[in-house]
């Protein structure tokens, strides 16, 4: 077989190889994992921002009842009783949301969502 063929296989198959791994080792890591968490207590929330990519999920943990969750986007109805609430963010952009005791103002919050990157790789041969 010709060197230049044998090179062209074998760069399709380490292609092939990265591609197709890491996106098993993602799904097989945790696939239900949240891309972020959330903790609140009296006050304030932990982090106050934070950043994911479209289609990851963030977690808010704590006790809605003394501190219901109003999305200021819209995005979720009010959260009132329980103690943890996932949401899953499809679209990129920047999204506020904040306590509905401590107003828009006081106890507030920040998901941005990144868009998703592609770099093209080039190979020499």
């Amino acid at each position: 077989m010709n060197r230049s063929w044998v090179r062209m296989l074998l760069a399709i198959a380490l292609l092939f190889a990265m591609s197709g791994g890491s996106a098993q080792h993602k799904a097989l890591a945790a696939p239900d994992a949240p891309g972020a968490v959330i903790t609140f207590v009296c006050c304030s929330y932990s982090p106050s921002e934070v950043v994911i990519q479209p289609g990851e999920s963030v977690e808010w943990d704590g006790d809605f009842s003394f501190h219901p969750l109003v999305s200021d986007n819209g995005l979720w109805v009010t959260q009132t009783v329980g103690t943890q609430f996932v949401y899953t963010f499809t679209v990129a952009g920047t999204f506020d949301f904040h306590c509905a005791i401590h107003g828009p103002f006081g106890m507030v919050g920040r998901v941005i969502v990144n868009h998703k990157v592609y770099l093209p790789m080039v190979f020499r041969m």
